[in-house]
């Protein structure tokens, strides 16, 4: 690959450490805006008034909190609900909260797990939650519609820089049929599931037992930017700071495990436990492949129960590619099939993905097909000072090269790289655009010596992109656990060093990050 650079802004400055918003330093010299919080709200409904109780619920307030906490969530300052707290207007009062209590930056884990409902309305059906107090003949008054949660949500979700939102809850029935006891005809959570503590999460509505036809799939669709198609199942699209996870596609019942908890939760939590095969071979978990073990382990287990229905399927919605850096690798045989070049794709997909989209900011290239030999400028605008680098792959896909490291910025538009030609081979060159609050040590991430230079792609270098993109999108202290960055902690990358120039500060949480194209042809 070739790229010639003209004119004086392209720039490389060498920072030696990468910090963390929150660190010791961040502490004594940032107001408080910028150490941003974790809200996690857990709801659980396991006694049911008049509907048939989920005993294994009783559970999943601890799972939920464990699984939190494996994701990298500060669960110090959780809040928990449950039973009688959540009759009535219960559930939807506590996400409501939200909106007096979550600040620019902040981060939610939202957990549900009870009783779900499909109701009929004009087109199709709603979904619902079920009250703790809910009545046995129910009637839609009594139910909470995830479109009035959305709603809710709504009303934070341009402050947050991360949300993981998970209702182990059914979304209609289809596999209604495993509550009922053999020679029986019950099929809903009213009943027992024929194997001893086995209870399917839904129950039937006047009317509605078999509205199937989901009309409200749209509800979420108010987080989407435009153009987002990223949606499965329901057809939601939320924007990428928002990851939702469902027990069950709409069609299906979730079921609960009376001595453990959600069938969901209990498998996801064991994946996050154990550890998850990292398939994409990027060298941090996604939110995809802990959806895939947990899969794993429910249709080895539904089997076991029953060989007359098939295991029902957890959904994830929006940010697939949400990185779970706290999440252990295992051993993934599927890893080494993964070309240099595919990795790196990958990786760069992941730190786009994993971007805060409320930062205001934005990047983009005058043209994105050009002949080769013609040259092409890259512009920006921020809404608070900060630093832009670039991370470059050409078109040959066999190295890969920091273009611009650490370019302080103020809020404006301008050109920022160029005029830059494209040359050969023609192709794809794909260029990974920063910007952080903190100057990152790209030397040492690329473990480049000389700074500036191209460096063959390599699975550790792939790596430790992601990991350096992990450290600036987390708000509380670089502590990443038993996932894979954690052994770079002690790299040169993520080390304060003696004579490290205090930067200034910018007042917002997480980075911002394009992956951008521009073919030569």
């Amino acid at each position: 690959m070739k790229i010639s650079m003209n004119g004086v802004r392209l720039r490389h400055r060498a920072y030696s450490i990468l910090f963390s918003a929150c660190s010791l330093f961040g502490l004594i010299l940032l107001p408080s805006w910028a150490c941003a919080a974790d809200h996690v709200l857990v709801l659980t409904i396991s006694d049911y008034s008049h509907v048939k109780p989920l005993p294994g619920v009783r559970h999943d307030r601890e799972n939920a909190l464990e699984l939190a906490r494996l994701l990298g969530y500060d669960t110090r300052q959780a809040r928990s609900l449950s039973n009688a707290e959540l009759a009535g207007d219960g559930i939807l009062r506590a996400v409501t909260a939200l909106t007096g209590q979550v600040r620019e930056g902040d981060r939610l884990f939202l957990y549900y797990s009870g009783h779900g409902a499909s109701f009929p309305v004009v087109g199709g059906c709603a979904e619902a939650l079920v009250p703790q107090d809910a009545g046995s003949a129910l009637g839609v008054p009594g139910l909470v519609r995830t479109s009035d949660l959305i709603k809710a949500l709504d009303g934070v979700r341009d402050k947050l820089s991360d949300a993981f939102v998970f209702f182990d809850a059914c979304h209609a029935g289809g596999l209604r049929d495993l509550v009922a006891s053999s020679g029986t005809s019950a099929r809903s959570g009213l009943q027992q599931v024929g194997t001893p503590g086995l209870t399917g999460k839904s129950v039937p509505i006047r009317g509605g037992e078999h509205c199937l036809n989901v009309a409200n799939r749209s509800s979420f669709k108010a987080f989407a930017p435009a153009g987002d198609s990223s949606a499965r199942g329901m057809g939601l699209s939320l924007s990428r700071n928002f990851t939702f996870v469902a027990a069950a596609r709409e069609d299906e019942e979730a079921l609960d495990l009376e001595n453990q908890g959600g069938l969901a939760t209990t498998a996801l939590l064991q994946c996050a436990r154990d550890g998850v095969s990292n398939i994409s071979g990027t060298g941090i978990v996604n939110v995809d492949e802990l959806r895939r073990c947990a899969q794993q382990r429910i249709n080895s287990l539904v089997p076991t129960i029953t060989s007359a229905h098939r295991p029902h399927n957890v959904e994830v919605y929006s940010n697939v590619h949400k990185a779970l850096a706290n999440v252990r690798i295992s051993a993934a045989p599927g890893s080494s099939s993964v070309s240099e070049a595919e990795r790196v794709e990958r990786v760069f997909e992941q730190v786009a993905s994993n971007s805060n989209p409320n930062l205001g900011a934005s990047a983009w290239f005058s043209r994105q097909r050009v002949a080769l030999g013609q040259p092409v400028e890259l512009h920006y605008s921020v809404r608070n000072p900060g630093f832009l680098s670039v991370l470059y792959v050409g078109s040959d896909r066999k190295d890969i090269q920091a273009l611009l490291s650490n370019h302080p910025v103020r809020p404006s538009s301008t050109t920022l790289l160029g005029p830059t030609t494209i040359t050969e081979p023609a192709g794809d060159n794909r260029f990974l655009v920063l910007y952080t609050r903190e100057p990152v040590n790209w030397t040492a991430v690329l473990n480049d010596a000389k700074a500036g230079h191209k460096v063959a792609l390599s699975a550790a270098i792939s790596q430790s992109i992601a990991c350096a993109a992990e450290g600036q999108r987390n708000a509380t202290p670089f502590t990443l656990g038993s996932g894979p960055c954690g052994a770079l902690r002690n790299a040169t990358a993520f080390v304060p060093s003696k004579d490290v120039t205090p930067t200034n500060h910018s007042p917002f949480v997480g980075y911002g990050a394009w992956l951008l194209t521009v073919r030569g042809e």
